[in-house]
Order: structure tokens, then sequence, then C-alpha cells
């Protein structure tokens, strides 16, 4: 009796499925990132444990705290060296969650100073404010290409993953984030902002930064949230701007995509551009880690009644686009379109599209929709 040859067909596309997606997990660190990461560092733990020499005072949980790697370049903060210090370093950024929601209206700004690192070859501009009665600095790369004609600012919000302002500094070409300086290369001072813990901001002990341990949940279990407070800080450079230049342009991409849309909804730019970065979908279900934004109560405003009313009450131009190249919610956006077709009958300044590619800024979509919706530059 012959035997019938099984069809692999299923099997193979299966594997391949799970291979890409393991390979987005582990770019973009989506869920399940988090947990397959904190499962590994267990593992490693537990087998070190066995045979480590423990330590003496805070040099038991230090070895823990400092395991994410610094960017080669110059930092801005010297080492830290005590559980006093990163206490020091939490509070410096700590911000009531109810002081978010109106925070762009509430900042005062006192003054801002461009300086230099690595010998001349970063150019770095520090924003200092006042909110809620404390003291806070807000960071970001640039000026880029600052040509004194230049009347037009872009602030470009980075997504999810490590010291990704840098890797959009340098223009890394292996990056996610890649190409979107090609969006404005004519006409715009661009500014790239750093996330507290990033970049030349890392909390670190000389070698590696602060994990995120050590502070998502020490600003949450005290009423605060490091996404609000790494957002107000890019209000407060939004509103900076807005005093220095005619126009300004808010954008990110992923996590980045999602800020920015916040950003805008207090600050008011002329346009913000939301690259893969929200959906509707989340109303019913939301997949991310806590990686992503966490902001006690932020759903409120990110309901479609509410997304639409405050919308219809400002000039901001808005641009949306998913890939479909993607996979899980942004995926079925770029494929059945449902945010843009609940937007498109109930606000006249929102443009949206889905792309041929990936988790990425459509970079010539983004070059017209400037072109078309800003005065000639």
């Amino acid at each position: 009796m012959r035997r019938q040859r099984k069809n692999i067909v299923p099997y193979v596309i299966v594997i391949a499925l799970g291979f890409t997606f393991g390979i987005y997990v582990g770019h973009y660190r989506w869920y399940p990132f988090n947990q397959i990461a904190t499962a590994k560092s267990w593992v490693v733990t537990q087998s070190e444990d066995k045979r480590r020499v423990p330590l003496a005072g805070d040099a038991e949980l230090i070895q823990y705290a400092f395991t994410d790697p610094v960017i080669s370049g110059e930092l801005l903060y010297q080492p830290i060296t005590s559980l006093d210090r990163i206490s020091q370093s939490n509070e410096s950024i700590y911000l009531p969650v109810q002081h978010f929601f109106s925070a762009y209206m509430d900042i005062q700004l006192e003054g801002q100073r461009t300086f230099q690192l690595d010998d001349g070859k970063t150019t770095v501009t520090e924003v200092a404010y006042q909110l809620a009665d404390r003291e806070y600095q807000a960071f970001a790369y640039g000026p880029i290409r600052s040509h004194l004609e230049n009347k037009n600012a872009v602030l470009i919000i980075p997504g999810t993953g490590l010291n990704q302002s840098s890797s959009i500094h340098e223009q890394d070409s292996t990056n996610y984030h890649n190409g979107v300086l090609k969006a404005f290369n004519e006409g715009f001072d661009v500014y790239v902002y750093i996330k507290p813990n990033e970049d030349i901001l890392a909390f670190h002990d000389g070698q590696s930064k602060l994990c995120d341990d050590m502070f998502v949940n020490w600003h949450l279990n005290r009423g605060g949230s490091y996404s609000a407070s790494y957002i107000a800080q890019s209000l407060a450079f939004s509103k900076f701007l807005k005093e220095k230049y005619s126009e300004l342009v808010v954008a990110g991409v992923s996590q980045g995509g999602t800020a920015a849309l916040l950003n805008s909804l207090q600050s008011e730019p002329s346009a913000v551009i939301i690259a893969s970065g929200f959906s509707l979908i989340n109303e019913k279900v939301e997949w991310a880690g806590h990686q992503q934004i966490i902001i006690p109560g932020i759903s409120s405003i990110l309901r479609l009644d509410s997304l639409t009313t405050r919308i219809n009450q400002m000039r901001t131009e808005f641009f949306f686009s998913w890939g479909e190249l993607e996979i899980g919610t942004y995926y079925i956006e770029a494929k059945e379109m449902q945010t843009c077709q609940e937007f498109v009958h109930k606000c006249d300044n929102i443009e949206c599209m889905s792309h041929d590619g990936g988790h990425v800024f459509p970079v010539e979509e983004i070059r017209d929709f400037i072109t078309m919706k800003l005065e000639p530059i």
C-alpha cells in the first residue's frame, strides 16, 4: 500500500510566520519581549546565584540595576554609585500624573541653552521649565541642518527601544526610524527629543545604564508615570519651539507616534505625524507591554468621541499611517483602515493612509503631506 506524503507547506508557513514575528519582537521590543527577557534574566540569575558571593550594602542591589547599554559617545551625567543617587535620578523627572493633562498650559519656560558634546560633533539644546512648582529640564539633539532663514521646526519623538534618539540623530540606516530626516530636509530645523535615561541622558554606572525595573514601577507606585514625565518634557520643548519658529511639526513612529499624538492634543502644532502609533482598536483590546506608554487615565482622551471633539477644535493637520507588512493591530489598520473610516466623516483636518512598508515612517508621503499642508517654505 502506497503511503501518502504529508503536505508540509502549512508547517513551513507557520515556521516562517513565527520567525518573522520573533524578529519584530526583538527589534521593536513588542509584547512579549519583556516577558521573554525577564524569564531569560531569571534563568541566568538562578544559575549565577548558585555560585555568586553576596555583596555588601548598596552593591547587592546595584549589581541588578545597571544592565542596559549606553551609547559610545559623551554622557551628560556622572556615574551613579549608590541607591540614594538612583532615587535622586528618579525624583529629578518625577511628575504626579494629575499634572500631565494640562501640562502644556501650565508649563512656564525659564530659559534655554545650546551646547556641544563629543568635541563639537554633537549639538544639544536644553530647555529649562517649571511645572507644578518643580524645576525640570528637557533635551533634544539639534538643531540639525540649522539655517538662519529656516522658519519651520520639527520635533521628532523616538519610539520604543534603547537609545533611539542617537540612532535617529546619527541616521543609522539599520534603525526603524531611518529616513525621517529626509522628510524634513529643506526649510526645517530638526530637533530629536531625548527621553530621560536614554542616550546622553543615561542614568549610568560608567558602563551600563539603569534598567526599566528600576524606574517604571517606581513612578507608577508613587502616583507618577515615566511616560507622563517624558511626554511632558516634550511638551515643554514644543512650547519653546512654537515661540521660536513660525511653524512646528511633531513627528513619531510606533510609541513615538502615540507620544506625538498626545503631545499635539495639548501643544497644537501646525501638523503632527503619527506613523504606526495609534489605533481605535485599543478601545477594545490593547496589546502592549510595560515599555509602552502607561499613563493612568489616558484612555479617556484617546476614545473616538473625545478625540474627534478635541481634533475638531484644533487647526493642527493630522497624518496617520500604517504599513501592510506590520503585524497585529497595525496590520489590521493597514488592511481595513478601521480608524481612518471612523475619523474621515467626523474631522476635516485628518489624512490617513496605508503603505506597502512595515513599522516605519512613509517618507515620501510625509513630505507630500507637509508640502501640501504648510505654507511654502
